[in-house]
């Protein structure tokens, strides 16, 4: 599957400097390494991508910005060297445009899509680990009487604020930061108004020996430190190092194969000690009633369905991310249903079945999926298969699915987002070559008709671009018209072909062209 990768480089509009597509070429070329042609990138010398780059202005700001679109058909699991080279190229480009003075903002990231999409049930599952350990932990070594006694304060808030005074379920409500502070931060059973008042008893040296028990010490070191050989300091900066990475893949932030790496060796140096902990609850002393009532509640918080229905849900979330990019609208975290629709990326007759799959979504990721049917999610998964399968199913497919009216409508906005490309072709730059204008732009278009063809939609269309007359120089036209076919495929591209070009001279006769005149 093809990585897309899609800058936005914003440069302050300075008439003299990067004033076009082909001078921010020529920049990005100062590199001796990137080699640019024919929509292609070479880096050291060896074939890095497909590139696609377009610009534009943003008069209101005095800004000048350019779309850079990479595409590299490799996979991020095997191709390492191929992949460290588009990285390179990528890493590179970054520092030319900010060398320049320009800015790099990222519209979308496959890659970081892959690395999240690997790194979530790995987090998955180091979550559960840990909420097993503590489901186990809280009655096995301490009891029901460790939700009133041995809370650190930030986890006893989540307990207070909670509606569900059940004690194990107020674990599903506690952020995967709090579990570790509950594990390892150090805290006091006693208040210091009680330290206060045995101080004031303090004679001997025993009264100031036992004042130990009022020195702060963490869950982790009271309960686990003659059973695990591992410091709590140890494991407590690595979860929150953790956490931090986590965060990483919750909130869709960009993630690197660096990010991935430092996922899985943080997990490898938490969970044996975890497992060890959980290993070792065996030698603890536990009535026979209670101890079925334990290990049934531990397995309950295991649950490799829910993993798998938030991979599923990420693909289709970056499969409408891609149709929102298309139609050059904004990519948000999770669009509602009556966006996808008014966007004209989604059939109204799918918008029920993603409203539930979204609602059942974030039900997952900010409620306690513990309480969750093992049945309810899997008939969700199931849903959620069949709408990637139809989002995945291709542009041209849903093209075919629209009114006549909504077709006409969709293929009007693709054709005025992409219509530019035409000035890219041979056709087109051999004829404007004949005048002795510049800068033109595509000043109207109309579509005469649209077909289906062998999986492409064909759109065949007229258009008329108009340029500025050069001073002093001979006036053999400012207009060109012509026809031309755009093909769209499966995956929304555009691409211009058949392009037919002539310079419109009105009712004017067709001038002679005599480039002796322009040197009088």
């Amino acid at each position: 599957m093809p990585i897309t990768i899609e800058y936005l480089a914003i440069f302050p509009r300075n008439d003299s400097f990067c004033d076009s597509a082909t001078s921010f070429a020529r920049l990005l070329q100062v590199d001796s390494k990137i080699k640019i042609s024919s929509g292609e990138v070479k880096y050291d010398g060896q074939q890095a991508c497909k590139f696609q780059l377009s610009d534009g202005e943003v008069p209101t700001k005095k800004q000048r910005y350019f779309h850079l679109h990479f595409t590299w058909d490799g996979d991020p699991d095997t191709d390492t060297d191929s992949l460290n080279r588009f990285n390179s190229l990528l890493k590179a480009l970054r520092g030319a445009v900010r060398n320049a003075g320009g800015e790099t903002e990222t519209l979308w990231d496959d890659l970081s899509a892959h690395y999240a999409r690997k790194a979530y049930p790995k987090i998955h599952e180091i979550e559960n680990l840990m909420r097993r350990l503590i489901a186990n932990f809280m009655l096995v070594t301490v009891g029901r009487e460790w939700a009133t006694e041995t809370l650190p304060k930030a986890v006893e808030e989540a307990f207070k604020n909670s509606k569900r005074k059940d004690y194990l379920n107020v674990l599903d409500t506690v952020d995967f930061i709090h579990l570790g502070e509950f594990l390892f931060t150090a805290y006091s059973k006693k208040t210091p108004q009680d330290l206060y008042a045995r101080l004031k008893d303090v004679k001997t040296e025993d009264d100031a020996k036992a004042l130990q028990e009022f020195i702060p010490e963490s869950n982790w070191k009271r309960y686990f430190g003659k059973l695990v050989t591992c410091e709590d300091g140890y494991l407590k900066t690595r979860w929150e190092k953790l956490y931090d990475l986590r965060c990483k893949v919750a909130h869709n932030a960009l993630m690197t194969k660096s990010d991935l790496d430092g996922i899985e060796k943080l997990i490898g140096e938490v969970k044996p000690n975890l497992e060890q902990a959980i290993g070792k609850l065996s030698k603890v002393k536990v009535p026979a009633e209670e101890a079925e009532a334990v290990a049934e509640n531990a397995a309950r918080r295991v649950n490799a369905t829910i993993g798998e229905f938030i991979t599923c849900w990420q693909q289709l979330e970056s499969e409408l991310g891609n149709r929102l990019a298309m139609k050059g609208k904004p990519k948000k975290i999770i669009s509602s249903g009556d966006d996808l629709v008014r966007f004209g990326v989604m059939d109204r007759s799918r918008i029920d079945q993603y409203n539930e799959v979204r609602r059942f979504r974030n039900g997952i990721v900010h409620g306690p999926s513990s309480e969750i049917p093992i049945d309810s999610i899997k008939t969700a998964l199931y849903k959620l298969k069949d709408l990637l399968s139809v989002v995945e199913s291709g542009y041209v497919e849903y093209l075919q699915n629209l009114s006549k009216e909504e077709l006409e409508t969709e293929i009007d906005s693709r054709i005025s987002d992409t219509i530019h490309q035409i000035g890219d072709s041979e056709e087109f730059n051999s004829e404007i070559a004949t005048t002795n204008a510049t800068n033109f732009s595509f000043d109207e278009y109309e579509v005469e008709d649209i077909d289906f063809v062998d999986g492409e939609c064909i759109v065949k269309l007229t258009y008329a671009a108009s340029g500025e007359q050069m001073e002093n120089k001979m006036y053999y036209g400012d207009r060109v018209v012509g026809e031309c076919e755009a093909v769209i495929d499966s995956d929304g591209r555009v691409e211009y072909r058949e392009v037919h070009a002539e310079v419109d001279h009105g009712d004017q006769d067709e001038p002679e062209f005599d480039p002796g005149l322009d040197d009088e």
